[in-house]
């Protein structure tokens, strides 16, 4: 299953990524997030492992996070391994030069099993609200400030 998320940021490129990038500022637009571990590599940087958490409320996700390709301020590419799906993703960092930012927001994920197949064809607009809700989160906080852990 493959979809694109698009978002227009209102700051430059520069600024995008930087918030971004910024490990201590993913609480704040990725609602639900409890950790991240290091596990292999350098913090950030392609090839860079680690062990990510996160607790919806009604359950608790665990995955590895890996760091594929990294070309920034052009784009990263993260992926994202369950036992259930692969889910990689690149963020585009594309800079309309008029000190705003398209964040355009390449997903594909492959799941494994009969359940989670059947989940996909079913339910692709659920796994596309979710990815809207992070990237709108990510805006929010970036243009001004607001946090999910604010709600």
């Amino acid at each position: 299953m493959k979809y694109i998320i698009e978002t227009i940021v209102n700051l430059s490129r520069e600024e995008v990524v930087a918030k971004f990038m910024d490990e201590d500022s993913l609480k704040h637009w990725m609602e639900g997030l409890k950790s991240i571990e290091l596990i292999d590599g350098v913090a950030g940087e392609k090839g860079a492992k680690s062990i990510v958490k996160f607790d919806t409320g009604k359950r608790k996700i665990e995955m590895e996070e890996i760091i594929v390709d990294k070309q920034l301020p052009d784009f990263i590419t993260m992926q994202y391994n369950t036992k259930q799906m692969v889910n990689t993703n690149t963020h585009n960092f594309i800079d309309l030069k008029n000190g705003t930012t398209r964040l355009k927001i390449d997903q594909e994920f492959k799941l494994n099993g009969i359940v989670m197949k059947l989940m996909g064809v079913l339910m692709k607009g659920m796994f596309k609200k979710q990815s809207k809700k992070y990237s709108d989160a990510f805006k929010a906080f970036a243009e001004e400030g607001k946090s999910v852990l604010d709600y």
